[in-house]
């Protein structure tokens, strides 16, 4: 796959969708003082659904018949699975190691 303009703005994007899960799941910890297992109950199954869902709708633009439309779904595609997949899986521990002094038994 080379890269395009639609490239860029799939990277735009995704740099979008891969702050604002951070967001939500970095203040749902925030509030629950670090509870990783909370945060993934409340807001895990949201981020992932949201991401899946955007995944398929840009996934089906892969099949495009102009070059760059293709690319564009299948970079965003791939891209929001694993921005929710980091943010949900990866975030929540990076946080609990860097608050590993402050948190609540």
């Amino acid at each position: 796959m080379e890269w395009n303009f639609f490239n860029l703005a799939a990277i735009l994007l995704l740099l979008g969708t891969g702050t604002d899960y951070s967001i939500l799941l970095l203040l749902r910890l925030q509030r629950n003082g670090g509870d990783i297992a909370e945060a993934h109950r409340d807001l895990g199954i949201v981020v992932c659904l949201c991401a899946f869902s955007a995944a398929a709708g840009f996934g089906s633009i892969a099949w495009a018949n102009k070059i760059g439309l293709a690319s564009l779904g299948k970079t965003c595609a791939l891209g929001l699975v694993l921005d929710a997949l980091i943010s949900v899986f990866l975030l929540p521990r990076a946080w609990a190691w860097c608050h590993r002094g402050s948190l609540k038994p």
